[in-house]
């Protein structure tokens, strides 16, 4: 909108044949820095790429697949018993898709990137259970205690349009044949 001086001077300038001059607003180059440096501050080092459930002797085994540059930090809470797993610097590459059955101690698993440096994981559990976590390079391995229960192990899928395989996740030496075999 322009304000009564600036047309003024507009029309002053129209009706003696001066060129008009245009313009635009300053480029606040403060504000293009700032945009560009929060993206760039999320600094993503890793990434989510795996999450497996499977039955285990001292009870339950929960694996995650990251890559090692993820910074770990997991907690508890009750009502209900939950595991709290936050996984910094991680950008999640698989689908949160548990299928909500019980297995084990296991009630059920949630996935999320949680914020923008930080994947979450939550465990809902039966009951408050001791658990362990250890960390062995791009594997974090969380042991929940209790009777050893038996049941079919649950793996996480990778999110559409994720260059994640069977064959980068070493579960395979050569991608599958598709077709009849000859």
């Amino acid at each position: 909108m322009m304000g009564p001086t600036t047309a003024a001077v507009m029309a002053a300038l129209l009706t003696h044949g001066a060129p008009v001059p245009v313009t635009r607003p300053a480029l606040t180059v403060s504000r293009a820095v700032s945009a560009i440096t929060r993206a760039d501050d999320r600094a993503i080092r890793g990434r989510v790429h795996a999450l497996e459930l499977a039955p285990s002797p001292s009870g339950t085994a929960i694996v995650i697949g990251v890559n090692a540059a993820v910074t770990l930090q997991h907690f508890t809470l009750e009502n209900p018993s939950r595991i709290v797993v936050d996984l910094g610097g991680a950008d999640l590459a698989i689908r949160s898709n548990y299928d909500g059955k019980a297995r084990g101690a296991v009630r059920n698993i949630r996935l999320s990137q949680y914020r923008a440096d930080t994947v979450r994981l939550v465990i809902d559990l039966d009951a408050a259970h001791k658990y362990t976590v250890e960390r062995d390079g791009d594997a974090i391995r969380l042991m929940l205690e209790g009777p050893a229960a038996t049941f079919a192990r649950w793996g996480s899928r990778p999110r559409a349009g994720s260059t994640v395989t069977a064959v980068a996740d070493g579960r395979l030496d050569a991608p599958a044949a598709s077709g009849p075999a000859a």
